[in-house]
């Protein structure tokens, strides 16, 4: 039986949401394979990089570095999140929460209001550059 997505819990200071990723197991399987010749065409730069032909422009291979190590990165979390992240929202007194949780790491963002003002909580299934994954009114 599947794991639910969303689970509610409720602890001594007020309630919680775990809002677990969506999975995406064509992405989760074929993703490894692919980081794996994307670091290999990582490593052939830098050793280009460290001995360099009598051609080879180093600005641009340095340039591409840069991009390419932000698309590691980005690939990386995203993948991590998609395998084992989740949300938490946290709803108490006077505080509404909301954490981007990958293996106990993450990013919390407090709201100041009551519970009675929340209204219209939703979950979206992409994930954003600011990660902003649950909305509210």
């Amino acid at each position: 039986m599947p794991r639910p997505r969303l689970r509610q819990l409720q602890t001594v200071s007020g309630t919680e949401l775990h809002i677990l990723a969506r999975k995406e197991w064509g992405s989760l399987i074929f993703t490894p394979a692919w980081l794996a010749f994307w670091t290999f065409g990582g490593i052939m730069v830098i050793k280009w990089l460290i001995h360099p032909g009598p051609s080879t422009s180093r600005a641009f291979l340095s340039l591409w570095l840069t991009f390419w190590l932000l698309a590691e990165v980005w690939v990386v979390y995203w993948w991590l999140w998609t395998a084992f992240g989740k949300e938490i929202v946290t709803i108490r007194e006077g505080v509404f929460e909301i954490k981007r949780d990958v293996l106990g790491y993450g990013r919390k963002r407090s709201f100041l209001l009551e519970a009675s003002e929340i209204c219209g909580l939703a979950v979206s299934s992409r994930l954003t550059l600011t990660g902003a994954i649950t909305s509210f009114n």
